[in-house]
């Protein structure tokens, strides 16, 4: 209002639709550049977002057994704050994701790709939760002599971990990829659910205390389901 009556010398009305139509132009030619020449895309950003939740989740599995056989210096305080970094991830994720989808209603188009890192990302929320209940046994803590029972076993599935997390970072850096990960992991969960067997079948097992053997099925059993999520995700 105040360009127009200090610019205008009369004319009021034409120059008036001259501005609107100037206006018009730039919201038409902003409209077709966002929605059809080069639309806002936040796939790239939540794919990096997942590979990433991934790497941490990885990390995690290691770095929980690394503690249960009292490998590791770090404590329960350091497992706590990759826990909270994941969890962040997962908000992150979440939130682009819904800018995704907020795009693709305005857009009146369905992208296939959003309902899949949807359920990726359903995937990697509830494998959080398994890393919750792994993080809370570890904080009550297993007797040493009970975890002695199948040290040498969890420890097979630590190194074996590892090697996937090898694996995994060279086949990111050479862009390729197998299905080598997934078939290791079957083997991993394999020797988990033997692990457990072993422990419930244990002649010796009631010289020990009920609640700490529990503690320690708990821990191996959320680690199986963990990982049962874990190797549907890698293969997404």
């Amino acid at each position: 209002f105040i360009g127009i009556f200090l610019n205008a010398e009369g004319g009021y009305i034409d120059y008036s639709l001259h501005r609107l139509l100037d206006t018009s132009i730039g919201i038409v030619v902003a409209v077709a550049v966002n929605y059809i020449i080069y639309p806002p895309n936040y796939d790239d950003k939540i794919i990096e977002e997942a590979r990433q939740i991934s790497k941490d989740l990885l990390n995690y599995y290691i770095k929980a057994i690394q503690i249960l056989l009292k490998e590791e210096e770090e404590d329960i305080a350091f497992l706590e704050e990759q826990i909270q970094e994941i969890e962040e991830e997962l908000d992150e994720t979440e939130r682009f994701l819904k800018l995704q989808k907020k795009e693709e209603r305005v857009k009146l188009q369905e992208n296939v790709l959003s309902k899949e890192i949807q359920l990726l990302l359903n995937l990697e929320k509830q494998t959080f939760e398994d890393l919750r209940n792994m993080q809370d046994i570890l904080q009550k803590g297993i007797k040493e002599e009970v975890v002695e029972l199948v040290r040498e076993d969890i420890y097979k599935i630590k190194q074996a971990l590892i090697q996937v997390k090898i694996e995994e970072k060279k086949e990111y850096r050479d862009h390729t990829t197998d299905h080598k990960d997934a078939q290791k992991l079957s083997a991993i969960i394999k020797d988990i659910k033997k692990v457990k067997k072993q422990l419930k079948n244990n002649e010796n097992l009631d010289n020990y205390p009920t609640d700490e053997v529990v503690k320690l099925l708990v821990f191996l059993y959320n680690l199986e389901e963990a990982l049962l999520k874990f190797d549907i995700i890698i293969n997404f």
